[in-house]
């Protein structure tokens, strides 16, 4: 349950992408498609991260059986 909670923080962080006048139309779609691709891997990767960090704290607190 307390796992949950960063991704369903993180869910609700929600960016808006200015818009901005550029003539070079072949230049932006590339450099648009790759931001998206970094934009979906930090996305990823920042709840998992967090989920790791609390998995490694839980399983140092947590008392050997």
């Amino acid at each position: 349950m307390l796992l949950a909670i960063p991704i369903i923080i993180h869910l609700f962080q929600l960016r808006r992408f200015k818009k901005t006048p550029f003539t070079n139309v072949k230049l932006l779609k590339r450099v648009v498609s790759e931001s998206e691709k970094e934009q979906c891997f930090k996305k990823m990767a920042y709840p998992f991260g967090k989920i790791g960090h609390f998995c490694g704290l839980d399983l140092c607190i947590r008392p050997a059986i």
